[in-house]
């Protein structure tokens, strides 16, 4: 699983993504999260469409992920 969130999210605090992250881990999954410094909650989003995508690397962000998890998916 991927997390993706900003640092000045006041609508889900940052801490609910470390919490959602250990329990995850906790329960054996696999997850990775990323923190984008000065991102709100909706900035993430906005973040896939063009005009606003040079905010925060998160289109390359989720591509990079989807790319390993692909290749690992495939190895033996």
């Amino acid at each position: 699983m991927l997390l993706l969130h900003g640092s000045w999210d006041f609508t889900v605090y940052p801490l609910n993504t470390e919490e959602l992250t250990a329990a995850l881990r906790r329960h054996g999954g696999q997850v990775e999260t990323r923190y984008y410094p000065g991102v709100g909650h909706i900035r993430i989003i906005l973040a896939f469409a063009e005009p606003f995508n040079g905010t925060a690397n998160v289109v390359g962000d989720v591509i990079d992920f989807v790319r390993r998890r692909a290749k690992e998916s495939t190895q033996p």
